[in-house]
C-alpha cells in the first residue's frame, strides 16, 4: 500500500503470484491514491501525481479518432467517420469497444456535443456505456461485449448526464441554469 501507482503496476507485472496479489488488492490500493492531473496533446498524454512526478504515455490510437471525454479513468475516443467508441484506461491498459452508433445519432460535426459516461451495472455484472448528443431527445446505451445500442426517449432536449451513487442523472433544457435563471418553456429564478 506504500507503493506509488506506477510502481504498483510494475509490481503486478513481475510474475503470476505477484500479479495475483496485486489484483486482489487493486481496488483498495487505487481508492487510497489521490487522482492524477492529465493533459492530452495530440497522441501523447501527460500525467502528474500529487508528489509532482510527471509521466508521459503515447496514446494507442491514431487516424480519425478524437478523444472527447474522460470517464471512470477511461479516455473516450470516438471515430469521426465510423462513429464507434473505444475506451482506454491509461493506467491499467484495459480497453472497451462499443460499435458504431446508428447513423442518425451523431454526425461528425456534432462530436463536440457528445456527452458520455461509463457505469458499472451490478444487475448485469458488467459495464454500460451511456451517451447523448446535446439538445437531442434520446439517451443511447450499449452493454460492453454485446455490440448493440438501445435508446430511451425524453420529452425535453437533453444537455448532460452524470452518475451519482449508482444512478444516472440527466440534465435537460428545463433544468439548465444560465446566468441565474432556469431555461425551459419559461424563465424563472433558480433557488
Amino acid at each position: 500500500m506504500r507503493l506509488r501507482v506506477v510502481e504498483f503496476l510494475s509490481f503486478s507485472r513481475v510474475c503470476k503470484s505477484w500479479r495475483s496479489l496485486a489484483l486482489s488488492n487493486r481496488k483498495r490500493f487505487m481508492a487510497s491514491k489521490p487522482p492524477m492531473a492529465m493533459l492530452l496533446d495530440k497522441n501523447t498524454c501527460y500525467l502528474q501525481d500529487f508528489e509532482g512526478r510527471e509521466f508521459k504515455t503515447i496514446l494507442p490510437l491514431s487516424g480519425d479518432r478524437t478523444c472527447i471525454r474522460v470517464t471512470c479513468g477511461y479516455l473516450i475516443f470516438m471515430g469521426e467517420k465510423t462513429r464507434d467508441f473505444w475506451l482506454v484506461n491509461l493506467i491499467t491498459r484495459h480497453e472497451l469497444y462499443f460499435p458504431d452508433v446508428p447513423i442518425d445519432v451523431v454526425r461528425p460535426e456534432e462530436s463536440r456535443h457528445v456527452r458520455a459516461i461509463l457505469v458499472f451495472s451490478p444487475s448485469i455484472n458488467g459495464w454500460v456505456f451511456v451517451m447523448l448528443v446535446r439538445f437531442k431527445y434520446k439517451i443511447w446505451f450499449s452493454i460492453a461485449g454485446k455490440r448493440a445500442w438501445n435508446h430511451l426517449f425524453s420529452t425535453l432536449p437533453l444537455i448532460d448526464l452524470h452518475p451519482f451513487k449508482g444512478k444516472i442523472y440527466i440534465l435537460s433544457m428545463e433544468d439548465s441554469v444560465i446566468g441565474g435563471t432556469c431555461m425551459g418553456n419559461e424563465t424563472r429564478p433558480c433557488a
